[in-house]
């Protein structure tokens, strides 16, 4: 991977669109990315961009500036529902997408063949991009989200993944839009006796067997919180 690929604010940032007024030129490292400032745009001194209420300290490098695309990435010269902070995304060379719900299951399960940075927000509140990591391509590939950084592997988690989509389908005669468990449930498991008899008990106990594996996991957190409802099909 190029230079320009292996950090992910500036596979993010070089998407972003911001305002950012008397860029200078500076030596040394950008305290958010690391990379050389001899070879960037430019930037902000450190003092200018962050303030005492800035949380993540231990990640700075110990540059003076900030570069361009971190400035971008922190929401510098941008409106604040423009920030990139504000949502879940893919990046690539090529593009920067802002992913909803059923984007986000879509680009789990068919991650791009090319560099990329995926993060997933949950609270809409914290800064991910430079606590992201770039993924060569394809599965398995890391996710970064403001709880936590998870690893998804497709082939290893594919019964796990089958089982969830079986649990979150609407039944065929329940009421409307019901599936046969909810959310909670598959990340925690079910108390409602009726509801696993319904379902198969053998069944239940089966499918539950293999969820165990990624219980507790925050690659199931965040696959269930991508996971929309699937339709019965008809036999």
């Amino acid at each position: 991977m190029t230079g320009m690929q292996t950090k992910p604010t500036h596979l993010i940032g070089r998407h972003l669109s911001a305002d950012l007024p008397d860029l200078e030129p500076f030596d040394g490292p950008c305290a958010i990315c690391g990379a050389d400032g001899a070879d960037l745009p430019g930037g902000w001194p450190l003092e200018s961009v962050l303030t005492e209420k800035f949380a993540d300290c231990a990640w700075l490098t110990g540059g003076r500036h900030v570069c361009e695309y971190c400035l971008r990435c922190l929401g510098k010269g941008m409106g604040k529902a423009d920030a990139v902070r504000n949502h879940s995304c893919l990046a690539t060379v090529g593009e920067l997408r802002m992913l909803k719900r059923d984007d986000l299951w879509n680009v789990l399960m068919q991650p791009p063949r090319e560099p990329f940075v995926l993060i997933v927000t949950f609270d809409h509140k914290k800064h991910m991009s430079f606590k992201s990591r770039v993924n060569s391509g394809g599965s398995p590939y890391w996710v970064t989200s403001d709880r936590d950084t998870c690893r998804i592997d497709l082939d290893a988690m594919a019964p796990q993944i089958e089982t969830m989509q079986q649990w979150y389908t609407v039944t065929p005669d329940g009421p409307k839009d019901a599936t046969w468990f909810t959310k909670d449930e598959i990340l925690h498991g079910c108390t409602n006796f009726r509801r696993i008899e319904r379902y198969g008990a053998a069944r239940y106990r089966a499918d539950t067997a293999v969820l165990e594996h990624l219980r507790g996991t925050h690659a199931l957190e965040v696959l269930v919180y991508a996971l929309s409802k699937r339709q019965e099909q008809a036999s």
